[in-house]
């Protein structure tokens, strides 16, 4: 069959130009798609159906824009040379039907979990992608004669088509299995996630038993368990790296982490500075949480009153790190001044780190 060049090189234009487009809108679907097939929708809460409500729209966005760009793909190779002249006329009425068949699978995909619908929205577009790739491209022409070509792709696109009304059908009658086999599934990962925690929690009393004065003091912090807190205030006290570890412990910001005035630490300038540092990010972080900062500010401040009370006691100047948590609640209490309950509580605070300054 002779070629028009001048076709060709339009076609060629055509085919490439919104492949990369689809094939990122294509992704998304499938993605979507994927979370689709085992979700059973409608019986979730507040989060559930806004996690639903999101994974519509972007399936939806997604593929109205790759059957856009399949549709110029196809446009652009209809009348290509290669092309057959009865395949010509079929595109137009086998991609509106195609775009259908897929519309109407994913729509049965949202009433039935875990059917078979799925193959319908997920084989169409690549197969009538191809297909224009191969009426398009010089080298897949070579590859395949028109009739073979048509054939193999568009043949198994009008099965899919035929099939996604059948195929619904069927997964509305499976649908209760499937959707137990589903939970089913995941109920033996969620037992192999309890099983794995509960082995490493095991594996880390083993650790924290075997603990001794030569453990750093990270060890403990991270093998004791939330009943052993006086025990591990206890042998922590007895670490013989417990200054320097101290120190090292504060540098990654874990304040919260121990009660550093009961550690029997010396209060030295690094262990000054450490702290205040790591006082300085504890209400930064705090702040970074919309609506609830004063309160956490506050909170943690609080927790910290008996270690500042100590370290300044020993000699340390934390008037830096003081300032910088009382900023945010001196701000709430002059701009927020509705909340009258809290501002008893967040006066006495700021009198107590005032207390707490160097003179």
């Amino acid at each position: 069959m002779p070629m028009d060049t001048n076709r060709n090189g339009a076609t060629v234009a055509g085919v490439l130009v919104p492949l990369i487009p689809a094939a990122l809108f294509y992704a998304i679907v499938l993605l979507c798609l994927g979370e689709v097939h085992v979700t059973q929708y409608g019986g979730g809460g507040g989060e559930a159906r806004l996690s639903e409500g999101l994974t519509q729209l972007w399936l939806t966005v997604s593929g109205v824009m790759l059957w856009v760009m399949l549709g110029l793909q196809l446009w652009f190779t209809r009348n290509a040379a290669a092309v057959p002249v009865w395949v010509g006329k079929a595109v137009l009425p086998l991609y509106l039907l195609s775009a259908a068949a897929s519309a109407f699978a994913i729509g049965a995909m949202f009433q039935s979990v875990g059917g078979r619908s799925w193959v319908v929205p997920v084989l169409l577009p690549p197969l009538l992608s191809l297909y224009a790739a191969w009426a398009g491209l010089p080298l897949l022409r070579r590859l395949l004669a028109p009739e073979i070509a048509s054939a193999v792709l568009l043949g198994p696109a009008a099965l899919l088509i035929v099939a996604a009304v059948p195929l619904a059908m069927l997964d509305s009658i499976e649908a209760p299995r499937n959707a137990a086999r589903i939970e089913a599934q995941r109920d033996a990962v969620r037992q192999r996630e309890r099983d794995e925690l509960d082995r490493e929690i095991a594996e880390d009393r083993v650790r924290y038993r075997n603990l001794t004065a030569a453990s750093p003091l990270a060890d403990y912090l991270r093998y004791a368990g939330p009943d052993d807190e006086e025990d591990m205030i206890a042998r922590a006290r007895l670490v013989t790296s417990r200054q320097s570890d101290a120190v090292a412990l504060l540098e990654t910001g874990a304040i919260r982490r121990l009660p550093w005035s009961r550690l029997d630490l010396a209060v030295t300038p690094e262990l000054c500075t450490a702290y205040g540092a790591a006082l300085r990010k504890l209400v930064d972080s705090d702040m970074s949480v919309p609506g609830a900062w004063y309160v956490n500010v506050t909170d943690h401040l609080e927790e910290q009153v008996p270690n500042m009370k100590w370290l300044v006691g020993g000699g340390c100047n934390l008037d830096d790190a003081l300032s910088a948590a009382d900023a945010p609640i001196q701000f709430f209490i002059a701009h927020k001044p509705e909340i009258e309950p809290n501002l008893p509580r967040w006066q006495a605070l700021l009198a107590t780190t005032a207390a707490l300054r160097h003179r």
